[in-house]
């Protein structure tokens, strides 16, 4: 597996129908691209009508699993998504987040370069006078809309979190 991406959902139901698209469309492009890539729903407590979402999209995407939980906080949903995928590279991805294809297949080619750690930055811009921070060059609100300009905000490979060694 190339790509393992956790997604810890609590309450979530709002955000399900476009996080699932989106997740839809970024597979497809990652296995277009020649790579695999898996899913792992840490679901938290979920709902009826959550968990009815969370099933139609384990049915359209075969290398989706979903793990039911009670009620936890997201890093220990997170260390647990940890423990149970496969991939080179590991990325979170929650269902209010927007994601990249292009920045993750960016990811496996830098691991596969030897690092452990890739870190998606922003850039500062001022134009206006006012200070914010911004994607790597100047997205437009439509391109925005598309797709994540940054991608993650970060991936690793799992010997990041099982080395001592500083990444």
């Amino acid at each position: 597996m190339d790509i393992s991406l956790i997604s810890s959902l609590y309450r979530a139901a709002a955000y399900m129908p476009s996080f699932f698209d989106a997740a839809r469309t970024v597979e497809s492009e990652v296995r277009e691209a020649g790579y695999s890539i898996e899913f792992v729903i840490v679901a938290n407590d979920a709902q009826p009508g959550e968990r009815a979402l969370i099933d139609a999209f384990m049915q359209s995407v075969p290398t989706a699993r979903v793990l039911h939980v009670e009620r936890e906080s997201l890093y220990a949903s997170w260390n647990r998504g940890i423990e149970a995928v496969a991939g080179s590279v590991i990325g979170f991805w929650n269902a209010d987040d927007v994601r990249y294809s292009g920045a993750m297949l960016d990811a496996v080619a830098r691991a596969r370069g030897g690092h452990m750690f890739v870190d998606y930055r922003l850039d500062l811009e001022y134009p206006d006078g006012r200070r914010r921070i911004v994607p790597f060059g100047t997205p437009t609100r439509e391109r925005h809309l598309q797709r994540m300009s940054v991608g993650p905000f970060f991936m690793f490979t799992p010997e990041a979190v099982s080395s001592r060694r500083p990444i």
